[in-house]
C-alpha cells in the first residue's frame, strides 16, 4: 500500500469527514431551482436590485461604496434611477456582466460578477479600457468587480488611474440586504437571497467549522492538496476520451473520423474548450466544430470558424436555405471577437468560456449524459442536412 493510499483511508476515516459526508445545510429554495452557484442567475438578481425603485435602500448602499472609492460627492446621485444592462462591451473589450449608469450619465459602471470562476485574460483591464474609450465623456468611471470576499483582481491594469477597480463581495451585499427594511414579497425575497449568499457562498457556519476540525487533524490538509493536484491530469485523459466516444456515438461514426483539439492547447489543467471535427464534414465543404465549454452549465455548440465560413459561404448558404428555418444567417457570435459563427442556436449559455473543463464533475456520469443530451438535441435535425452534401 503505498504512502498516498494509506493517507486516504486516514482521511475517509476521519470523524470530522464522516460528518462533513453527512452534513445537510437548512433548506434553500434557490438550490431546488439548481441555481446555487450560476453566475447568470446572481447577475440577474443583482439588476434587479440596482434597478428596481423597490430597492432603494440597497441602490444608496451600493452608490456610497462607489462614490467612496472615486472620491466623490454622493449628493448629485442620490433619487437618480440606476439605468442597468446585460452584457455590456464590444469586440476588443469582450462584455461586462452589467452595466450600470445613473440617470444622469456622469457615472459609468462596469460589472463583473464571479462565484466560483476565475478571471479571464486581462479581463478587468479590458473593462478598464472600454470604459476609457467608450465613455470618454462621463466625468466618473469604475469597474466593479464581485467575489465571495471581496478579492483583488489580479487582471487589473494599474496604468488606467481614470478607471479604477473597486474589489466587492458578496459578504457585503448579504450584510447590505439583511439591514435593509421593509416588508411583502420583495422584501422575502431580498432576505431569502441574503441567506442564500450565506450559505452556498460564504458555506454554512457548521459547514466551515466541520471543515477546519478535518484540515487540521494530521496530514488531512496535504492529502487533499495532493488528491486536487492530481484532478486536471487525471481528468485530461477521462474528459478527451469521453467527448470522442459521445460524438462519434451520436454521429454514429468511428472515432478515427474525428479530430479533437483543446483551447488552449498548451495549458496544462486549464483547458476552456473541446473542440471535435468530422474529416467526412471537412472534405465536403462542411467544416463545422463540435464545441463542449463550460460557463457556470454545460454548453454543446455547432460552430463554424469565419475563416472557413468565408471560404466555404455559398455551399453554406444554400444549406441554410434547405434546412426549413433550422439553421439561421451563421451570426458572428457576441464576445467572441468574431472569431466563430453560430451555426443553430444552442441551449447553452451564449458567452465565452471562462471556467477550465477540468474539474471533479468529469468523473461522474451525469455530467456526460447532460452531454450527450444536448448533443443529441442539436444534431437530430442537423445530421439528415449534412449527410445530403456528403459525397
Amino acid at each position: 500500500m503505498s504512502d498516498l493510499e494509506k493517507k486516504v483511508i486516514q482521511l475517509l476515516s476521519s470523524p470530522h469527514y464522516q460528518r462533513l459526508a453527512t452534513f445537510r445545510p437548512p433548506f434553500d429554495p434557490l438550490d431546488v431551482l439548481g441555481i446555487p452557484h450560476r453566475e447568470l442567475s446572481f447577475s440577474s438578481v443583482l439588476r434587479w436590485l440596482l434597478s428596481d425603485p423597490e430597492n432603494k435602500e440597497f441602490q444608496q448602499e451600493f452608490l456610497k461604496k462607489i462614490a467612496k472609492k472615486l472620491k466623490i460627492n454622493l449628493d448629485p446621485h442620490l433619487g437618480h434611477t440606476i439605468l442597468v444592462q446585460r452584457e455590456h462591451g464590444d469586440s476588443e473589450a469582450g462584455r461586462t456582466d452589467l452595466f450600470a449608469q445613473v440617470e444622469s450619465r456622469d457615472l459609468a459602471i462596469a460589472i463583473e460578477v464571479k462565484v466560483k470562476s476565475e478571471e479571464g485574460h486581462q479581463q478587468i483591464s479590458r473593462y478598464q479600457d472600454f470604459l476609457r474609450r467608450k465613455y470618454a465623456s462621463s466625468e466618473n468611471k469604475i469597474v466593479v468587480f464581485i467575489t465571495p470576499f471581496g478579492r483583488t483582481p489580479v487582471s487589473a491594469a494599474p496604468d488606467i488611474p481614470e478607471v479604477p477597480v473597486l474589489a466587492m463581495s458578496w459578504k457585503w451585499i448579504a450584510a447590505k440586504l439583511n439591514q435593509c427594511n421593509g416588508y411583502g414579497e420583495m422584501h422575502d425575497f431580498r432576505m431569502q437571497f441574503a441567506k442564500h449568499i450565506q450559505r452556498s457562498i460564504l458555506m454554512h457556519r457548521e459547514e466551515r467549522q466541520i471543515i477546519i476540525d478535518l484540515l487540521r487533524e494530521g496530514d488531512n490538509a496535504r492529502t487533499i492538496r495532493r488528491i486536487i493536484n492530481y484532478i486536471p491530469d487525471l481528468g485530461e485523459k477521462e474528459y478527451t476520451d469521453k467527448y470522442k466516444r459521445i460524438v462519434a456515438n451520436v454521429l454514429g461514426m468511428n472515432i478515427s473520423d474525428l479530430k479533437l483539439s483543446k483551447y488552449p492547447s498548451k495549458r496544462g489543467g486549464k483547458t476552456t474548450e473541446l473542440k471535435v471535427r468530422v474529416t467526412k464534414w471537412n472534405n465536403a465543404g462542411l467544416p463545422f466544430t463540435l464545441m463542449l465549454y463550460n460557463y457556470e452549465q454545460i454548453a454543446v455548440r455547432v460552430l463554424i470558424w469565419s475563416k472557413s465560413y468565408e471560404r466555404h459561404e455559398d455551399l453554406l448558404r444554400n444549406l441554410s436555405e434547405n434546412s426549413k428555418g433550422y439553421i439561421g444567417e451563421f451570426p458572428k457570435i457576441r464576445g467572441w471577437s468574431g472569431y466563430w459563427r453560430s451555426i443553430i442556436e444552442s441551449d447553452g449559455d451564449q458567452s465565452v468560456p471562462r471556467e477550465t473543463i477540468v474539474d471533479y464533475e468529469v468523473f461522474h456520469e451525469n455530467f456526460w449524459n447532460e452531454v450527450e443530451v444536448k448533443l443529441r438535441r442539436q444534431m437530430n435535425n442537423l445530421l439528415p442536412l449534412i449527410q445530403q452534401y456528403l459525397v
